[in-house]
């Protein structure tokens, strides 16, 4: 089994990668190469930051949402959770049709 930490571009630590090794035909486990090495570390390293980068862009998302909110607490706030509710319904559903599983917490509320 190799793991590897999810090093952000600071330093920071986002996750782990496990990866297990694979069985031959007889069921005893597969080595990994030692030149595989490197090439799984890039790969860690990308992970990391496609993770952070989804970090990022929630955190946009939910500060602009919570803008528009202050502008017009009587409209628009209640206009973006509509939006946001109507747009994971869709997903729950599309995702459904391609067995998709759902995250634990999906539930979608329109009101």
């Amino acid at each position: 089994m190799l793991t590897f930490p999810l090093k952000t571009v600071r330093g920071e630590i986002t996750g782990v990668l496990q990866l297990i090794n694979a069985k031959d035909g007889g069921g005893a486990p597969v080595p990994f190469a030692a030149e595989d090495e490197p090439l799984l570390v890039h790969f860690a390293n990308n992970a990391a930051n496609a993770v952070e980068r989804a970090k990022l862009t929630r955190g946009i998302i939910m500060r602009m949402n919570m803008m528009a909110e202050l502008r017009d607490p009587k409209e628009t706030g209640p206009h973006v959770k509509r939006v946001g509710a109507y747009s994971s319904a869709i997903y729950e559903t599309w995702a459904m049709k391609k067995n998709i599983p759902l995250p634990k917490s999906s539930g979608t509320r329109i009101s």
